[in-house]
């Protein structure tokens, strides 16, 4: 899962110009990706798998997969693509085991042979945070002219 921001290919000889700009624009895309993910901290995996890179004429950056693929009917997903599109309400069960379990409320251990849980409301961080990138590009880009 990952966003790409980029451009001047039509443009080769302001590509140069463009370098130093590129480092602002990917501290700027993960610092926008760390802020959009914020809410969905309960591990950390989320936001320790956030990575940017320089790419010819850009930055690319998202969530990298080790650590963050589960298990859904139609192989194995990215994580983040729950978090950033959202889930219905859904029925877990266990996969290899005979029962679930997890620490309840009262910090005792509750078990189950499945159960439906509430969806997650989609954040949509991947596109926020391109937005707010390609906003920050393009004002470095127009300060230099």
């Amino acid at each position: 899962m990952r966003v790409t921001v980029s451009g001047s290919y039509e443009l080769p000889n302001l590509n140069e110009d463009l370098k130093p700009i590129w480092d602002k624009v990917a501290k700027k895309l993960d610092s926008e990706l760390h802020k959009h993910t914020k809410k969905h901290f309960k591990t950390g995996r989320l936001s320790r798998n956030i990575y940017t890179k320089l790419i010819k004429n850009g930055v690319e950056g998202g969530i990298d997969d080790q650590g963050m693929l589960v298990r859904t009917k139609r192989g194995r997903v990215n994580y983040g693509v729950f978090v950033n599109y959202g889930t219905k309400d859904h029925f877990i069960k266990p996969n290899k085991k005979k029962a679930l379990r997890w620490v309840g409320a009262n910090g005792r251990f509750a078990f189950s042979k499945g159960h439906k849980v509430k969806g997650i409301k989609a954040s949509n961080f991947i596109q926020k945070s391109a937005d707010a990138t390609s906003r920050y590009a393009i004002r470095l880009i127009e300060d230099m002219f």
